[in-house]
């Protein structure tokens, strides 16, 4: 049987295409591809034949550069490997569909909403989904009397913690939000929730019907904006409380719900559509999303198994170096 050919996009800079690529590698039915805009991709050089350099997503070639690629090495599927990549291909699926291309990943108005901070806070609000206070005001009294420093401020669009502040006073406050004015990033304030040590990442993936696949909560620790160690355990609880939140918001596909414990409660903080950095401790620790998901378009079956998780595991995430001859250079 020949194999399925698929096309990992953004696998430079140890983010979510790398992981995916790792997590989807090693298995017989996939034959992998991987592409980037940047040359920081490992695969450039170890699989140069398999990996391009493509535009940047913003880039008005962007899409066709990705069709070309795919005609010419006869992929049937995308998978989507950064935020700003996501938006692009999900905004023109139709194109891929045209040419029998799927691409692997949720909906476009799951994706439009929860890409956004302040739209995450007020959608889950309206669902009475517990999250943290927000606000978009450095004067708003009514959430400063509700809430005491310290506050969080990060970016309506962003991932990976990039200029995501802990505040502790009013002067931190205005000084931040000056800074982030000056770089023209549009931001949210947020209540302060709960601990580093009660911090979940939820993967929950349903089927493009909507259809509960398979879900894994980790407890993690972070570093750098990465999920640096994490523990797999039996939080049966937390995991039936984040299936109904993708019920609630009509996921289809994958979906990984960041939220912390405070006063006994689960507080959502972060919704990704899409798949996470943490995949790769995911398919170690039993549940591989991107193989699940496939499987089900492809075979028509779950392969999702909860016996088989990982509980009492932890995975601790490292890098590696490697270095090569310049004459593996493109």
């Amino acid at each position: 049987m020949s194999k399925f050919k698929i096309l990992i996009t953004g696998t430079g800079g140890c983010g979510v295409g790398e992981g995916i690529y790792k997590s989807l590698n090693d298995i017989d039915d996939y034959s992998i591809y991987s592409c980037n805009s940047s040359d920081n991709s490992l695969f450039f050089f170890d699989k140069p034949e398999r990996s391009f350099k493509v535009p940047w997503a913003n880039h008005p070639s962007y899409c066709d550069t990705i069709l070309s690629i795919c005609h010419t090495n006869q992929i049937n599927v995308i998978i989507p490997g950064s935020e700003q990549e996501l938006v692009v291909l999900v905004k023109n699926r139709n194109i891929f569909t045209d040419s029998n291309i799927l691409i692997l990943a949720n909906t476009e108005e799951v994706i439009n909403t929860f890409d956004n901070k302040w739209e995450t806070f007020v959608k889950l609000n309206a669902l009475g989904i517990k999250t943290p206070d927000t606000t978009l005001r450095t004067d708003d009294e009514l959430f400063f009397n509700r809430n005491t420093f310290p506050v969080i401020v990060k970016p309506i669009y962003g991932n990976a913690s990039k200029n995501v502040f802990v505040i502790d006073s009013a002067e931190q406050l205005l000084f931040i939000t000056n800074y982030l004015t000056l770089k023209d990033v549009n931001y949210v304030i947020q209540e302060y929730v709960g601990s580093v040590n009660e911090e979940y990442t939820i993967s929950v993936l349903s089927d493009f019907s909507g259809n509960f696949l398979g879900s894994i909560v980790l407890k993690r620790i972070l570093s750098g904006g990465f999920s640096q160690f994490v523990e797999c355990e039996e939080f049966e609880e937390l995991n039936i409380i984040a299936q109904n939140i993708a019920k609630q918001i009509n996921s289809k596909g994958p979906l990984n719900i960041q939220a912390r414990i405070m006063n006994g409660s689960l507080y959502v903080f972060e919704i990704n559509p899409r798949f996470s950095g943490t995949s790769p401790f995911r398919s170690l620790m039993g549940f591989n999303e991107a193989d699940v998901l496939l499987s089900k378009i492809i075979n028509g079956l779950n392969k999702f198994d909860k016996k088989r998780l990982k509980v009492g595991y932890f995975g601790v995430r490292g890098f590696q170096e490697k270095i090569y001859n310049n004459n593996v250079k493109y």
